[in-house]
């Protein structure tokens, strides 16, 4: 059966839980290794859709995914917010003095760094990803061994909770953004995601701010990222909030390009908070 949505990590990864919140329970979706492979195969066609984290609530933007949206040809169509707990995973029986080493993504690592202060005894090791964890965990057979991931892949991967909920903050949510080969062409969008590059000279980013101030856009994100082909040079992730109409954009993207050295419009989307309002899951296009 075809594919339809890729991710990064295992069955009962976070990216999985996006997928289904976005697009429903009967979503086709493709595992891969790296979040260079969900752009890959969205790129070569083998998904129509992929969905990857873009940035967290506690450690921020997700650096790597925001320079492959740089390098590839690929748009936002759309993107969801998942509420991230955390458990420690071990085999049945198993307590938390059994436990020498426990493995997780790095960012799990990071967003349960007071309960790993407290238990120092425990080493952490980084994993490609939460899910992966839990599924070694339960091959491994060793009970000082545990994982850190959701309660799904607790339940897939037949571990038990030791410790539930562990994270250092309770309201930890993740933002995901949907991929698509295809600019998104929506009537009337509330959000726009881009890429620009400014020359190198005085004001020049001051400059290409006052658009948006101008037209009383709110930006709600601005990033700088290095350009590793132009030493000590800069691109910026920015986006911004508003009604943004099919007849309108023409406007802004002038008075954008006008401004910049570079500029590339990753996607005209509704925001999470608009897409709540319509309580409705996002259909699959085929593929052909």
């Amino acid at each position: 059966m075809q594919k339809y949505i890729a991710y990064q990590g295992e069955p009962g990864a976070n990216s999985e839980a996006a997928i289904e919140q976005y697009f429903g329970s009967d979503a086709e979706a493709l595992p891969c290794q790296r979040f260079s492979d969900v752009f890959e195969a969205v790129v070569v066609g083998s998904a129509v859709y992929g969905m990857v984290p873009i940035e967290n609530s506690i450690t921020g933007s997700i650096a790597e995914n925001l320079d492959l949206l740089r390098k590839h040809n690929l748009y936002i169509t759309g993107e969801t917010v998942l509420q991230i707990q955390h458990h420690l995973l071990g085999l049945a029986g198993t307590v938390i003095d059994d436990i020498a080493e426990v493995h997780s993504h790095p960012q799990g690592l990071l967003q349960c760094r007071s309960f790993l202060d407290v238990h120092s005894n425990i080493r952490p090791i980084a994993a490609e990803d939460t899910a992966g964890a839990a599924r070694q965990v339960a091959e491994w057979k060793i009970p000082e061994r545990a994982a850190i991931a959701n309660a799904s892949a607790g339940v897939r991967y037949g571990l038990e909770v030791i410790c539930p909920d562990i994270g250092d903050r309770h309201d930890n949510f993740t933002r995901f953004i949907v991929l698509s080969s295809q600019l998104s062409d929506v009537d009337k969008a509330d959000k726009v995601s881009m890429v620009f590059e400014v020359e190198h000279r005085p004001a020049a980013l001051y400059d290409a701010l006052g658009v948006f101030a101008e037209g009383k856009i709110n930006l709600t994100k601005i990033e700088s990222r290095p350009i590793p082909e132009k030493a000590f040079n800069y691109w910026f992730y920015v986006e911004c909030e508003g009604l943004f109409y099919r007849n309108t954009r023409k406007r802004l993207e002038a008075d954008l390009r006008a401004q910049l050295q570079h500029l590339k419009i990753l996607g005209w989307y509704c925001s999470e908070k608009h897409v709540a309002k319509k309580e409705q899951k996002h259909q699959i296009p085929s593929i052909k």
